[in-house]
């Protein structure tokens, strides 16, 4: 495989722009700060958030409220707002509230003896490590025997309730404080938090410090992809009621109706066959789903379409009068190239927003940085494919348009794009692979 371009195609992979964490997000962190790139990494994902004036205050301690947010903002894509009131000094309208409740039904926290939650309270290192670990869904209590936790930590008693979470800790590299009970600041936090995250998204058998920049910019990378791919292409034919065969009256053969007998079903057609013009455009719209060249040529498409459905509907409501048969032809024609010109331009619209994909400089920038990496060039490759498919689709819809049956059109198509879908699951795997070989 020629490198340089399988560079070139990975330079126009992938659209929208990407944050790079070692970016200045807050006044007082600059990027010579030691927990910098956890910091803004985690802000980058909504994580955390400053404070008035844009800082972070990155040597403040923190309270088990504060802690517990953050730690379930970033093992969690939703918190549900429902409110089960578990502790009695946690009232239902505090703005922790929330957070407290669920983290009590997951069985992440159960609270002080006296069944309080004390939100207000400093929490300290192995508090932290212990929530953050249980919110990940991961139990260093069931890993380790007590002669390996004596054996790394003779400083304490083996059966130390702490000892098999700093034992986790120790093996996965993530940052540990001097003394366990050390309170740690909102900086030291992040960092662990971030570490943890990375660790479990990877599935790393240890954090490398080396590479905690690449780290996220591959989980961005794998997000953009499962993000802008699979699932607004999925909700694209999902939403559609032709696609998913919501709506009969654009799926029956026109050829086989009468103007007599089912006018109220060719007019219901029609409404339909304009919800879906509504729904192309809205794909085309939505974060900036297709490149102009395409948005332009298909919006002609689009306008043609729509002008088609008034004329037709038309033609039903005042040529029927007369019983004209030719008439009557021409609109079971007209319905049936409605109907296949929706279809070819959806083809044309899934194909597009592949190609759309291939529109960023940045990505080669971000994935380059791990180019050292043996598995770099399995993902150098499975770009190369897509690319190709892509091209197969658009080829199949420039070759049969007009010519083709609109469903055999659109079932092809949407075949191929599953084929994309596939292999866009396997660059997410490849990833994956990647940040475990850094």
């Amino acid at each position: 495989m020629n490198k340089n371009i399988s560079y070139l195609l990975l330079t126009v992979f992938l659209a929208g722009g990407i944050h790079n964490a070692s970016a200045v997000d807050f006044s007082d962190v600059n990027i010579d700060h030691p927990q910098a790139t956890s910091i803004n990494a985690l802000h980058d994902l909504g994580v955390i958030e400053g404070y008035l004036g844009n800082t972070f205050e990155p040597d403040l301690f923190v309270n088990r409220a504060e802690a517990l947010k953050i730690i379930l903002t970033s093992s969690r894509s939703t918190i549900p707002n429902e409110v089960v009131r578990t502790f009695p000094d946690v009232e239902s309208t505090i703005w922790y509230a929330k957070y407290a409740s669920l983290a009590r039904e997951q069985g992440i926290i159960t609270g002080y003896p006296d069944g309080t939650f004390r939100g207000h309270t400093l929490v300290n290192y192995a508090e932290i490590l212990k929530i953050a670990l249980r919110a990940f869904d991961i139990r260093p209590e069931l890993l380790y025997t007590e002669e390996k936790l004596r054996v790394n930590f003779p400083k304490y008693k083996s059966n130390e309730w702490f000892l098999p979470y700093l034992m986790y800790a120790k093996e996965k590299k993530l940052p540990i404080l001097e003394e366990p009970a050390g309170f740690p600041t909102r900086a030291q936090m992040a960092e662990l938090i971030y570490r943890i995250k990375i660790v479990d998204h990877f599935g790393l058998d240890g954090f490398n410090e080396k590479y905690e920049k690449e780290y996220f910019d591959l989980m961005q990378a794998q997000g953009k992809l499962s993000k802008d791919v699979k699932t607004q292409i999925n909700t694209f034919i999902k939403n559609s009621p032709m696609l998913s065969a919501k709506s009969l009256a654009t799926v029956v053969p026109y050829s086989f109706l009468s103007l007599e007998q089912h006018r109220d079903l060719m007019i219901e057609a029609l409404a339909s066959f304009q919800l879906e013009t509504d729904l192309i455009a809205d794909f085309w719209n939505k974060e900036s789903a297709l490149l102009d060249t395409d948005k332009n040529l298909l919006t002609g498409q689009l306008i043609s379409v729509k002008n088609n459905i008034n004329t037709t509907k038309n033609s039903i409501i005042n040529g029927g009068k007369n019983n004209d048969p030719i008439a009557e032809e021409n609109i079971k024609a007209s319905l049936e190239k409605i109907r296949r010109d929706i279809l070819s331009i959806y083809g044309k619209s899934i194909a597009a927003r592949i190609k759309s994909l291939h529109n960023n400089k940045e990505l080669l920038e971000l994935l380059s940085k791990a180019s050292h990496a043996e598995a770099y060039q399995s993902l150098i490759g499975s770009f190369d494919t897509i690319v190709q498919r892509t091209g197969d689709i658009t080829s199949l819809i420039e070759a049969q348009d007009g010519n083709m049956d609109g469903f055999m059109l659109l079932k092809e198509s949407v075949a191929k794009v599953s084929i994309i879908q596939t292999e866009l699951e396997m660059i997410q795997k490849n990833i994956i692979t990647l940040a475990k070989s850094l």
